[in-house]
């Protein structure tokens, strides 16, 4: 459906003058470096619960995860249960309230500092800041593709027309009105999302006769499903894969896991923590944090899921065929063909909604690592140096992640989410909870942890896990072997033996560096 451009002017005018003026809002706020990086710390709970759903909710769970459901079925919502469990209840009563008494107590102004400061550690402070600053623009660029997908199809112009477009209004919000900005702009943003979502999911039932007979259509159709993927495990969209086959590894190691317990070391979610304005303002935004991802995440796996019921009705074909056997393609497909033009425009800005939430937030990380915890800026409030460094930081990542974005392939938005869910998991999960909850933990278990975990994931990408190892090439090249192991460490996901790897390392330098520094304290107090 190509939407009238005259008609889209109109209501991108309405939209972005909304988006504008939350900016400017959080920009007459944003008096110092405190206001610009953590919100002053006074942010409230409704704020932040909307804040976090729209900036964990973006295109890669609407478009990605949507299509990706299209394609398996119900096992994906092992994740949502596993994300609504640890990613927003484990996060908002156990890990929010400690996150923000200790970034209070240390003053620190984003997540590379907070592990910086409690270890006493530069070097892990900036450790940390340069692997967000290098690996965040693979999932940046995901979300701004998802959105220009979608845009491009709907109202008829080239995909890096719109790409250009999203990525300059977001860019232009962010440096504009910093962490306040962005958060009120996320409250905006998430009630466009909401309302799309909602009524995407309630029409498509109604135009499947309700949830049962979209089941019964579902198992009537499960011998459309490719010989292929029944060889690799796929029973149909309302059964489990078979447990132990190549499906069932990638979607339970890579998919669920990866959005459950990656949630946790996201760190533009944390320091939305930081920002909150105390820890009552926490348990009540716990509530509208969970009913928005449940109905954003949720109800997009359920709408890829049911795609393939509809798209059977309307062509004869399965949701993979319809589109183009593009996953990422799914979910635009079906707003495509089944909603009213009206509709269109309202998911357009509901989904654009979602890449700028995301995006912008990202962003703000970026531009934080760079400005203030790799270049170590350290400032008095007043100067205007250190937010131009990282005002000057969040361009840089857009532009990488723009350049990212015209040169990856299709079916990527999924893949790209968990990779980066997954190296924040295996690289510093364990030092961040170390950090909050074990005071005998040690900078040379942090250090140590975080070495041992990026070197991890990146040769488990580049030589095993066959998804990302076959296209890279540089096992073939090196070893002339595609990937070094066989099934199914080829299609599992790096977290899996990375965390328990960097928590042993963690623990156990931990206690020989207490240890040593003890010996050696006491030594210093005998020779005294």
């Amino acid at each position: 459906m190509n939407l009238s451009p005259g008609t889209f002017l109109l209501t991108a005018l309405l939209f972005f003058g909304a988006v504008a003026y939350t900016s400017y809002l959080g920009h007459k706020k944003t008096t110092n470096a405190l206001d610009l990086t953590v919100g002053g710390r006074n942010m409230g709970g409704l704020f932040i619960a909307l804040s976090y759903g729209a900036s964990l909710v973006s295109t890669s769970a609407i478009v990605g995860f949507g299509g990706v459901a299209g394609l398996y079925g119900y096992s994906l919502y092992w994740g949502i249960f596993g994300n609504m469990l640890v990613g927003t209840l484990i996060a908002f009563t156990v890990f929010g309230p400690r996150v923000r008494q200790l970034g209070e107590e240390l003053g620190a102004q984003s997540f590379p500092e907070l592990l910086g400061k409690r270890f006493n550690s530069p070097l892990l402070q900036r450790s940390v800041a340069l692997i967000i600053f290098v690996f965040l623009p693979a999932y940046t660029s995901i979300i701004l593709i998802g959105g220009a997908n979608f845009m491009s199809g709907a109202i008829g112009i080239e995909f890096r027309t719109s790409l250009l477009i999203i990525a300059s209004i977001v860019l232009l919000y962010v440096l504009y009105g910093g962490l306040i900005g962005v958060i009120y702009t996320d409250a905006l943003l998430a009630v466009v999302m909401f309302i799309s979502a909602l009524l995407l999911l309630i029409t498509l039932i109604s135009r499947l006769g309700g949830i049962t007979n979209a089941h019964e259509i579902l198992n009537s159709i499960t011998h459309l499903i490719p010989q292929a993927l029944q060889d690799q495990g796929h029973q149909g969209w309302t059964s489990m894969p078979v447990t132990g086959s190549p499906i069932w590894w990638s979607v339970m190691s890579t998919l669920v896991l990866g959005i459950t317990i990656g949630t946790l070391a996201q760190p533009h979610l944390q320091v939305k923590f930081m920002a909150v304005k105390n820890r009552k303002n926490l348990y009540i935004g716990i509530v509208g944090a969970a009913i928005f991802i449940w109905m954003l995440t949720g109800g997009s796996v359920l709408a890829g899921i049911f795609s393939n019921a509809y798209f059977y009705l309307e062509k004869g074909q399965i949701a993979l065929e319809a589109a183009g056997g593009n996953v990422d393609m799914i979910i635009p497909q079906l707003i495509a063909s089944m909603m009213p033009e009206w509709f269109v425009y309202l998911f357009l800005f509901g989904l654009l909604a979602a890449t700028l939430s995301s995006t912008a937030s990202l962003l703000h990380l970026q531009g934080v690592a760079l400005g203030k915890d790799i270049l170590a800026l350290r400032k008095n409030e007043k100067s205007t140096r250190p937010k131009t460094m990282i005002q000057w930081g969040t361009a840089a990542g857009l532009v990488l992640a723009v350049i990212l974005a015209f040169v990856l392939p299709s079916n990527i938005i999924a893949r790209a989410t968990v990779f980066w869910f997954g190296l924040c998991a295996i690289c510093w999960l364990p030092s961040f909870i170390g950090a909050l909850f074990w005071k005998g933990s040690t900078k040379e278990g942090a250090l140590a942890s975080l070495y041992t975990g990026l070197i991890f994931t990146l040769f488990w990408y580049v030589f095993i896990k066959a998804s990302e190892a076959i296209p890279l090439g540089i096992s073939k090249a090196l070893t002339g072997k595609e990937v070094l192991l066989g099934h199914p460490f080829r299609t599992m996901d790096p977290l899996i033996l990375g965390i328990p790897l960097t928590t042993l390392v963690f623990v156990v330098v931990s206690l020989v560096s207490a240890r040593q520094q003890k010996k050696e304290d006491q030594g210093a107090s005998n020779a005294a």
